[in-house]
This record gives C-alpha cells, structure tokens and sequence, in this order.
C-alpha cells in the first residue's frame, strides 16, 4: 500500500524541480503515482530516488520534451546521468557563462547594493558578491583596480578608552 502523505510530498518536489529547470510537467498525482506502481511494484517509494546504487529516477526519453506518462521511462540514477551525456544535456567542459565581461566591469564597478545588481544581472548575489570581491572573473578585474567598497579596505578598530574616574568621589572628571 502506498503511503500517500509521503507520495504527494515527492510528487510536489519532482514538479517543482522539472518547473525549476524549465521542463514542462504534464502528469496528475495520481497518473504519477500509478506510473511508478507499475515500474517499480507496490513498495516504490523505497526503491526511487537519487542515491547511488540500485534507485531509480523518471527519465525522459532523449532527454528532450515534457515528464509525461508517453515521453518517460523508469530507469536508475547512474543510467540518467550517462544518457545526459550522450544527448549533450550534461554541464561539462567549458562552461557557459550568463554574463558578458562588460556586465561584470559594471558589476565590479557599481555601487548600488547587491540586492539590486542581483535583480539587473541574471546572477545571485554571492555571485555579485564573488565579482565584487574578486574571486571570479578574474581575468576580467585583476587590472581594473579597486571596486567601490574595496578602496578603503577593512574598518579599522579603534579603542575607546575609558573614562577617567575622581579617585576621591568616584565620579568621572568634567570633560573639557
């Protein structure tokens, strides 16, 4: 018997996760549900997943089109990943960038805050964070000088002396 709480929690987080990559998602729950019975028995819950070893994910054929019940196929984890080599849908090699160089030189440069060059650029802000602080792109800013908020450097620290007591009252002197 299937433990539908638990189900319809991995049914939300598989549509989620295809509408999260931009793959259209063209099951209902229970054609989702009734899809994997039959791929995988009565205890599929156990044996689906992405752990390594004997689990197995909803591929989709060619790795191209929507998770349908007639464009899917139950097959294991390691089986997906090679499959997504083949069909060159895998990240390898070198990577594609979203940025231009003249994007990041903005970005270096600017002085609004992270929040909104996060917004403008279609990166994160740790991303806008890295380029700001120079740890990525590099190549593109180690010639470029100091970015805005690293002209002055770190704050420095500086010590408040405490205020001189009368020895005979015990009360501070009068500032003057």
């Amino acid at each position: 018997m299937t433990n539908i709480p638990r189900a319809k929690e991995a049914y939300w987080a598989q549509k989620a996760n295809a509408k999260a990559r931009g793959k259209d998602w063209k099951f209902t729950l229970e054609e989702w549900i009734s899809w994997w019975e039959e791929k995988l028995g009565a205890n599929w819950l156990e044996k689906r997943g992405t752990k390594t070893g004997s689990h197995y994910v909803m591929g989709r054929i060619g790795d191209a089109g929507p998770y349908s019940p007639e464009n899917t196929k139950c097959i294991t984890n390691s089986q997906n990943g090679q499959e997504r080599s083949l069909n060159g849908t895998a990240p390898r090699g070198e990577q594609r960038s979203v940025l231009t160089e003249k994007q990041v030189r903005e970005i270096y440069f600017s002085t609004d805050k992270l929040k909104d060059l996060a917004r403008r650029y279609p990166v994160g802000m740790g991303g806008i964070q890295s380029i700001k602080r120079g740890k990525s792109w590099k190549h593109v800013t180690k010639d470029l000088g100091p970015a805005h908020r690293n002209k002055i450097g770190a704050p420095r620290k500086v010590k408040i002396p405490k205020p001189r007591k009368n020895r005979r009252i015990g009360t501070p002197f009068p500032e003057k």
